[in-house]
């Protein structure tokens, strides 16, 4: 789903549940955001900037609908909640500009 703000910001979510996902399939989201154009909806160029980290990357990505064409560079990261939540998050947000 997507969310126009009123400064000219989109906001893009994606979520949805991988049932019996091994650990590594999991991660290797965060690793591979620069395959984005291959599967994520509306995107149709990506490509990995940056390694941070074993599960921390900047990406660059365009998103292209019949409403909006905009660049994107997130910062993604994997979580390990497994005890907490029996879960692993994945999580990106916008790069700033400083």
């Amino acid at each position: 789903s997507y969310y126009l703000d009123e400064d000219g910001s989109v906001w893009l979510k994606c979520e949805g549940l991988m049932d019996d996902a091994p650990i590594f399939e999991q991660l290797a989201v965060v690793r591979e955001t620069g395959l984005f154009s291959a599967w994520a909806p509306f995107c149709n160029k990506s490509k990995l900037l940056a390694y941070l980290g074993r599960c921390e990357v900047v990406t660059w990505f365009n998103v292209h609908t019949p409403f909006i064409n905009r660049d994107c560079i997130i910062r993604a990261y994997a979580c390990d909640c497994i005890w907490e939540d029996g879960c692993v998050m994945m999580l990106g947000s916008s790069v700033g500009d400083g």
